[in-house]
């Protein structure tokens, strides 16, 4: 699942942010943004449900069939492994809330990190971490993690947007347009 991170910006979210509503599971997706210059402008939505389509905007039709390509190979290598990622991620997000005191708050998204980072192939001791507090309550935590080869990779946790984002760019990662 690491290679879907690299040189990437993606969020999990379910578009349903401040409407009060419970999280739909099915409208859980995954937005990949490309960070290398020769993808620039490239946004895919893809649902995590294997029979809904994946919607392609950017620049050419050669890279979005790449693109495609490389994420139904991850996709479809583990399903079993994508699945339990999806319902995870679905579970924390609907778990947000502004009314979790900040201490309580951190040891949430903490352990959230820490298992995020695992589905990702990265290692889940937190190297580092941002939180922002708004108003006596935690708007988001980004967590820093490395893989491997001791690259660091960064997981925001969005309580205000209901969001988790991952990437290798910290810059791209805290730009809330990207």
């Amino acid at each position: 699942m690491k290679q879907i991170i690299q040189n990437q910006t993606i969020s999990f979210d379910t578009h349903q942010a401040g409407d009060g509503r419970k999280i739909n599971r099915e409208d859980l997706h995954m937005h990949k943004r490309m960070n290398d210059k020769k993808f620039k402008g490239v946004n895919i939505k893809i649902p995590l449900d294997p029979d809904k389509p994946i919607d392609y905007s950017g620049n050419n039709s050669a890279d979005a069939q790449e693109i495609i390509s490389e994420i139904k190979s991850v996709f479809k290598k583990k399903p079993a492994k994508v699945k339990e990622m999806a319902k995870y991620i679905a579970n924390r997000i609907s778990r947000y809330s502004q009314d979790m005191d900040v201490e309580d708050s951190k040891m949430f998204l903490e352990k959230g990190a820490r298992a995020i980072a695992k589905h990702f192939d990265l290692n889940p001791k937190i190297e580092d971490k941002i939180t922002k507090e708004i108003s006596n309550y935690l708007s988001y935590y980004v967590s820093y993690h490395e893989d491997g080869d001791g690259k660091l990779f960064y997981i925001k946790q969005d309580v205000k947007l209901k969001e988790i984002k991952l990437g290798d760019n910290l810059e791209k990662l805290l730009d809330d347009n990207n």
